[in-house]
């Protein structure tokens, strides 16, 4: 398989496939898992069609406080402002869905469609570790374990190394920034197809999911299993739903 690497910021990009493609597959880091998880989930995407860019941090040269919510945008849009004439789909994962959907909105026209998958919009995950009154000695177990619940997938070589020190910088750079009373309006004013996949985050934020999905028509897949099994288990209901959402927006327009 072919691959590159090229640096932008604090964001390392691994581009594999068919690096000449018209049709770019953008995926954010799947923190607290590493590429694994959506390398192995995503296989089913033709590497004879698609251009696949995957996401590694770096660590800040100037230290952890730059890796920023702001840091990353900048990182991603320098990248996705060099693919001219491309046809972009970017899957989100988590804790990470909010710099894309600010990211589409930056970039009009330039994104396609939106995969998220349990997207925190609310930034409730980090903070449960970061802000909780209840002390979390092991705050990656106590993460991890959020999005692993009761699942019974041998889970460990999908396990991040990033030091869960950026995200805590991340996090509290992205409380600044995301007054929840602006999600619904980030959402809808992005105008680029999505598809949510959820199952801890369609509790999390209830009521959101249903505006999303009755007010403003929003494509919204419940999950029955927790995101890392649904990944591990490539459930094929779940990859007939993304297969479709791509094709439709980045291959099928490219002929």
């Amino acid at each position: 398989m072919t691959r590159n690497e090229t640096t932008g910021g604090v964001v390392k990009f691994i581009e594999k496939g068919e690096l000449d493609s018209d049709s770019v597959v953008i995926f954010s880091s799947f923190f607290p898992f590493n590429n694994n998880a959506p390398a192995e989930f995503f296989s089913f995407l033709d590497d004879n069609i698609y251009k696949k860019v995957f996401t590694e941090f770096i660590r800040p040269k100037n230290g952890k406080k730059e890796f920023t919510f702001d840091a990353l945008i900048n990182a991603y849009v320098e990248y996705i402002s060099t693919l001219e004439k491309k046809r972009i789909h970017i899957v989100a994962f988590g804790v990470f869905s909010n710099v894309f959907i600010n990211i589409a909105n930056l970039l009009k026209g330039k994104i396609n469609s939106l995969t998220l998958i349990e997207p925190d919009f609310a930034n409730s995950i980090l903070m449960k570790i970061f802000d909780s009154k209840e002390v979390h000695f092991f705050k990656f177990s106590s993460l991890k374990n959020q999005y692993i619940q009761d699942s019974k997938q041998n889970y460990k070589r999908y396990l991040s190394k990033t030091p869960l020190s950026l995200m805590k910088y991340y996090y509290y750079s992205l409380k600044e920034y995301l007054p929840e009373s602006m999600i619904l309006k980030q959402i809808v004013d992005s105008d680029v197809e999505i598809l949510i996949l959820w199952k801890l985050m369609e509790k999390e934020l209830w009521p959101l999911p249903q505006i999303l999905t009755d007010d403003y028509e929003i494509s919204a897949f419940s999950l029955s299993e927790s995101a890392i099994d649904a990944l591990i288990g490539k459930n094929p209901d779940i990859t007939d739903q993304i297969r479709s959402h791509i094709e439709k927006n980045i291959i099928l327009e490219n002929y």
